[in-house]
């Protein structure tokens, strides 16, 4: 498909509306260009007008979140702990739990939609995930970095990550390695390769519960029904 300009048109140099690469490249990423091509109608020969705002907003909304996590880790997870990929993966918290059965979804969705060459649907789960792994996991087990689960929950997430990075690598090959190099350095991993780009593609998990998906959706409208009066009466989110 045609990538158009952000007025709509086609670019066109005579009319000055085209965006010049290596200058987006250098201010949003290689990654957020390709994501945002990749996530478009432009998939499916279809015309979509490129926009600055929606690469700021992919940074924001993926990237930012995903270095966001990696500096937590970074400040509260348990260095150096002897990772299994395939065993060390708790569910008995039903955080745990739901996002594995997130994961696991995501993975499926993917590689359906890879499978049959549907990249923009392929793609934009990922946003999603990325959100819900951010704002609702990772808040939800802060405290539990700080007491007895922290090595459990470390290595959990030190799991979510490195099969995340896996899904993300042919959509953002960048930020997949940098994840996947991280996990690595952080934990003594067992059977990791030189590069996530040499990994197999991560299968999907037989996971019969879904129980906890609606659960903790019923959960997440409680909280934002609290946080709808707290603003309607001007409490602050801290107090």
């Amino acid at each position: 498909g045609m990538v158009l300009a952000e007025d709509g048109k086609k670019m066109s140099k005579s009319l000055g509306n085209y965006a010049n690469l290596i200058p987006v490249v250098e201010e949003f990423g290689a990654d957020s260009l390709r994501y945002f091509l990749l996530s478009s109608p432009v998939t499916r020969a279809e015309e979509y007008a490129f926009s600055e705002k929606m690469l700021n907003e992919i940074n924001n909304k993926f990237f930012n979140k995903i270095t966001n996590t990696i500096s937590f880790l970074e400040m509260y997870g348990v260095k150096n702990l002897e990772l299994d990929l395939d065993n060390n993966f708790s569910n008995t918290n039903e955080l745990d739990a739901w996002i594995q059965i997130k994961l696991n979804i995501l993975i499926e969705d993917v590689t359906k939609n890879l499978d049959s060459y549907q990249i923009d649907k392929a793609a934009k789960p990922i946003l999603d995930f990325v959100e819900e792994l951010s704002t609702w996991y990772l808040r939800r087990c802060r405290d539990r970095f700080k007491g007895a689960e922290d090595e459990l929950v470390t290595k959990n997430l030190l799991i979510v990550l490195i099969t995340l990075s896996k899904v993300i690598a042919p959509f953002t090959p960048f930020m997949a390695e940098e994840i996947y190099l991280f996990v690595k350095s952080f934990a003594n991993v067992k059977d990791v390769k030189e590069s996530v780009h040499l990994e197999d593609w991560s299968p999907s998990r037989d996971i019969k519960d879904f129980s906890i998906l609606e659960k903790m959706k019923q959960t997440r409208q409680i909280v934002e029904q609290g946080l709808s009066l707290r603003n309607k009466v001007g409490i602050k989110v801290r107090q």
